[in-house]
Protein backbone atom coordinates (compact mmCIF):
# COMPACT_ATOMS: atom_id res chain seq x y z
CA UNK A 1 0.00 0.00 0.00
CA UNK A 2 1.23 3.55 -0.69
CA UNK A 3 2.03 6.25 1.82
CA UNK A 4 0.39 9.68 1.79
CA UNK A 5 3.61 11.09 0.37
CA UNK A 6 3.57 8.57 -2.50
CA UNK A 7 0.11 9.72 -3.55
CA UNK A 8 0.88 13.40 -2.99
CA UNK A 9 4.03 13.25 -5.10
CA UNK A 10 2.40 11.28 -7.93
CA UNK A 11 -0.64 13.58 -7.93
CA UNK A 12 1.57 16.63 -8.15
CA UNK A 13 3.62 15.03 -10.92
CA UNK A 14 0.42 14.33 -12.87
CA UNK A 15 -0.42 18.04 -13.15
CA UNK A 16 -0.05 18.94 -16.81
CA UNK A 17 -0.79 15.46 -18.16
CA UNK A 18 -3.22 15.50 -21.11
CA UNK A 19 -6.67 13.96 -20.84
CA UNK A 20 -6.02 11.77 -23.88
CA UNK A 21 -3.04 10.24 -22.04
CA UNK A 22 -5.28 9.35 -19.10
CA UNK A 23 -7.91 7.88 -21.43
CA UNK A 24 -5.34 5.78 -23.30
CA UNK A 25 -4.01 4.43 -19.99
CA UNK A 26 -7.52 3.69 -18.73
CA UNK A 27 -8.57 1.87 -21.90
CA UNK A 28 -5.44 -0.29 -21.73
CA UNK A 29 -5.34 -1.01 -18.01
CA UNK A 30 -8.91 -0.83 -16.70
CA UNK A 31 -11.65 -1.01 -19.32
CA UNK A 32 -12.40 0.25 -22.80
CA UNK A 33 -14.76 3.17 -22.25
CA UNK A 34 -16.33 3.03 -25.70
CA UNK A 35 -18.16 6.31 -25.10
CA UNK A 36 -17.56 9.92 -26.11
CA UNK A 37 -18.51 11.33 -22.71
CA UNK A 38 -16.70 10.07 -19.65
CA UNK A 39 -15.55 11.36 -16.27
CA UNK A 40 -11.82 11.48 -16.80
CA UNK A 41 -11.46 13.18 -13.43
CA UNK A 42 -12.29 9.76 -11.92
CA UNK A 43 -10.04 7.98 -14.42
CA UNK A 44 -7.23 10.32 -13.34
CA UNK A 45 -7.75 9.13 -9.76
CA UNK A 46 -7.52 5.53 -11.03
CA UNK A 47 -4.30 6.40 -12.85
CA UNK A 48 -2.65 7.97 -9.80
CA UNK A 49 -3.70 5.27 -7.35
CA UNK A 50 -2.57 2.47 -9.69
CA UNK A 51 0.74 4.28 -10.23
CA UNK A 52 1.50 4.28 -6.49
CA UNK A 53 0.64 0.61 -6.11
CA UNK A 54 -2.86 0.74 -4.61
CA UNK A 55 -4.60 -2.26 -6.20
CA UNK A 56 -8.02 -1.65 -4.65
CA UNK A 57 -10.94 -1.83 -7.09
CA UNK A 58 -12.46 1.19 -5.32
CA UNK A 59 -10.58 3.56 -7.63
CA UNK A 60 -10.78 1.61 -10.88
CA UNK A 61 -13.66 3.54 -12.40
CA UNK A 62 -14.26 6.49 -14.71
CA UNK A 63 -17.54 7.41 -13.03
CA UNK A 64 -17.57 9.54 -9.88
CA UNK A 65 -20.79 8.13 -8.30
CA UNK A 66 -19.30 4.65 -8.63
CA UNK A 67 -16.17 5.84 -6.84
CA UNK A 68 -18.31 7.10 -3.96
CA UNK A 69 -20.46 3.95 -3.70
CA UNK A 70 -17.40 1.69 -3.74
CA UNK A 71 -15.71 3.83 -1.08
CA UNK A 72 -18.80 3.55 1.11
CA UNK A 73 -18.84 -0.24 0.71
CA UNK A 74 -15.16 -0.36 1.65
CA UNK A 75 -15.64 1.86 4.72
CA UNK A 76 -13.42 4.61 3.27
CA UNK A 77 -16.07 7.31 2.82
CA UNK A 78 -16.36 10.48 4.96
CA UNK A 79 -19.20 12.97 4.45
CA UNK A 80 -18.39 16.69 4.38
CA UNK A 81 -14.84 17.98 4.68
CA UNK A 82 -14.24 17.95 8.42
CA UNK A 83 -10.91 16.24 9.03
CA UNK A 84 -9.86 16.22 5.39
CA UNK A 85 -6.11 15.88 4.80
CA UNK A 86 -3.51 15.86 2.07
CA UNK A 87 -3.76 12.58 0.13
CA UNK A 88 -7.53 12.27 0.50
CA UNK A 89 -9.71 11.98 -2.60
CA UNK A 90 -12.35 14.71 -2.52
CA UNK A 91 -15.71 14.50 -4.31
CA UNK A 92 -17.69 17.58 -5.33
CA UNK A 93 -21.44 18.01 -5.82
CA UNK A 94 -21.67 21.09 -8.05
CA UNK A 95 -25.36 20.49 -8.81
CA UNK A 96 -26.20 20.14 -5.09
CA UNK A 97 -28.31 17.05 -5.71
CA UNK A 98 -26.41 14.57 -3.51
CA UNK A 99 -24.80 12.99 -6.57
CA UNK A 100 -21.07 13.73 -6.94
CA UNK A 101 -20.06 15.40 -10.19
CA UNK A 102 -16.28 15.69 -9.92
CA UNK A 103 -13.26 14.38 -8.02
CA UNK A 104 -9.68 15.32 -7.23
CA UNK A 105 -6.80 14.49 -4.92
CA UNK A 106 -6.12 16.87 -2.03
CA UNK A 107 -2.61 18.32 -2.06
CA UNK A 108 -3.02 20.69 0.89
CA UNK A 109 -5.59 22.06 3.33
CA UNK A 110 -5.41 25.65 4.56
CA UNK A 111 -8.35 26.44 6.79
CA UNK A 112 -11.40 25.83 4.60
CA UNK A 113 -9.40 26.07 1.35
CA UNK A 114 -8.35 22.94 -0.51
CA UNK A 115 -5.51 22.76 -3.01
CA UNK A 116 -6.26 19.86 -5.34
CA UNK A 117 -5.09 17.98 -8.40
CA UNK A 118 -8.01 17.51 -10.80
CA UNK A 119 -8.51 16.04 -14.24
CA UNK A 120 -11.05 17.79 -16.47
CA UNK A 121 -10.97 20.93 -14.29
CA UNK A 122 -12.82 23.93 -15.72
CA UNK A 123 -12.98 22.30 -19.14
CA UNK A 124 -9.21 22.12 -19.41
CA UNK A 125 -7.71 19.27 -21.43
CA UNK A 126 -4.86 19.06 -18.92
CA UNK A 127 -4.75 17.87 -15.33
CA UNK A 128 -4.65 21.03 -13.24
CA UNK A 129 -3.91 22.27 -9.75
CA UNK A 130 -7.03 23.94 -8.39
CA UNK A 131 -8.17 25.87 -5.32
CA UNK A 132 -11.59 24.93 -3.92
CA UNK A 133 -13.62 25.98 -0.90
CA UNK A 134 -17.17 24.82 -1.61
CA UNK A 135 -19.39 22.06 -3.05
CA UNK A 136 -17.49 19.34 -1.19
CA UNK A 137 -19.77 16.33 -0.73
CA UNK A 138 -17.22 14.22 1.06
CA UNK A 139 -13.93 12.45 0.69
CA UNK A 140 -12.30 9.06 0.42
CA UNK A 141 -9.34 8.25 2.63
CA UNK A 142 -7.28 5.44 1.05
CA UNK A 143 -5.73 2.76 3.23
CA UNK A 144 -2.31 4.32 3.49
CA UNK A 145 0.62 2.77 5.26
CA UNK A 146 1.60 4.68 8.37
CA UNK A 147 3.64 7.86 8.10
CA UNK A 148 6.76 7.96 10.28
CA UNK A 149 6.03 8.26 13.99
CA UNK A 150 8.07 10.41 16.30
CA UNK A 151 9.92 7.36 17.66
CA UNK A 152 10.80 6.17 14.17
CA UNK A 153 11.80 9.65 13.09
CA UNK A 154 14.05 9.95 16.14
CA UNK A 155 16.41 7.45 14.52
CA UNK A 156 17.33 10.19 12.06
CA UNK A 157 20.36 12.18 13.19
CA UNK A 158 20.60 15.72 11.82
CA UNK A 159 24.24 16.76 11.66
CA UNK A 160 23.96 20.38 10.49
CA UNK A 161 21.67 23.38 10.41
CA UNK A 162 19.21 23.32 7.52
CA UNK A 163 18.34 26.73 6.12
CA UNK A 164 17.65 28.55 2.87
CA UNK A 165 20.13 27.35 0.27
CA UNK A 166 20.83 23.97 1.90
CA UNK A 167 20.71 20.95 -0.41
CA UNK A 168 20.94 17.21 0.03
CA UNK A 169 19.24 14.10 1.35
CA UNK A 170 18.70 15.63 4.78
CA UNK A 171 16.72 18.46 3.15
CA UNK A 172 14.64 15.88 1.28
CA UNK A 173 14.02 14.06 4.57
CA UNK A 174 12.91 17.35 6.12
CA UNK A 175 10.55 18.06 3.22
CA UNK A 176 9.03 14.59 3.35
CA UNK A 177 8.54 14.89 7.11
CA UNK A 178 6.86 18.30 6.77
CA UNK A 179 4.46 16.98 4.13
CA UNK A 180 3.67 13.92 6.25
CA UNK A 181 2.73 16.31 9.05
CA UNK A 182 0.43 18.31 6.75
CA UNK A 183 2.68 21.24 5.84
CA UNK A 184 2.22 21.86 2.15
CA UNK A 185 4.98 22.05 -0.46
CA UNK A 186 2.73 22.31 -3.53
CA UNK A 187 5.23 23.60 -6.08
CA UNK A 188 8.40 21.60 -5.51
CA UNK A 189 7.65 18.85 -3.00
CA UNK A 190 10.63 16.85 -1.68
CA UNK A 191 13.19 18.14 -4.20
CA UNK A 192 16.19 18.20 -1.80
CA UNK A 193 16.53 22.01 -2.13
CA UNK A 194 15.73 24.30 0.81
CA UNK A 195 14.00 27.17 -0.96
CA UNK A 196 11.38 29.72 0.01
CA UNK A 197 8.58 27.14 -0.08
CA UNK A 198 10.38 24.88 2.38
CA UNK A 199 11.29 27.85 4.58
CA UNK A 200 7.62 28.90 4.76
CA UNK A 201 6.62 25.37 5.79
CA UNK A 202 9.33 25.34 8.48
CA UNK A 203 8.13 28.71 9.79
CA UNK A 204 4.53 27.45 9.95
CA UNK A 205 5.71 24.35 11.81
CA UNK A 206 7.73 26.45 14.25
CA UNK A 207 4.75 28.72 14.94
CA UNK A 208 2.50 25.73 15.55
CA UNK A 209 5.04 24.26 17.98
CA UNK A 210 5.70 27.63 19.68
CA UNK A 211 9.38 27.57 18.72
CA UNK A 212 11.63 30.44 17.69
CA UNK A 213 10.32 31.41 14.27
CA UNK A 214 13.42 31.81 12.10
CA UNK A 215 12.91 29.33 9.26
CA UNK A 216 16.04 27.41 10.29
CA UNK A 217 16.06 23.76 11.32
CA UNK A 218 18.41 23.52 14.28
CA UNK A 219 18.34 21.62 17.57
CA UNK A 220 14.91 22.64 18.87
CA UNK A 221 13.11 22.34 15.55
CA UNK A 222 14.80 19.00 14.87
CA UNK A 223 13.68 17.71 18.27
CA UNK A 224 10.12 18.89 17.57
CA UNK A 225 10.26 16.86 14.36
CA UNK A 226 11.25 13.85 16.45
CA UNK A 227 14.89 13.83 15.36
CA UNK A 228 18.20 13.69 17.18
CA UNK A 229 20.42 16.69 16.55
CA UNK A 230 24.18 16.22 16.46
CA UNK A 231 25.15 19.38 14.63
CA UNK A 232 27.24 22.22 15.97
Amino acid sequence: MPTVNDTYNKARATIGVNGSTIRTWYNKNVANLGVSSWAWCAATIAYVMASVGDKSTVYRTAWVPTLMSRAKDAGLWHSGKSGIKSGDIVLFDFNVNNVPDHAGIVLAVTGTILTTMEGNASGSSMVRQMTRSSFVQGYVRPKYTSTPTSSAAAKYNLTRLLLTGSRGTDVKTLQSRLMALGYRLPRYGADSIFGNETRTAVINFQRAKKLTVDGIVGKNTAHALGWLYQGK
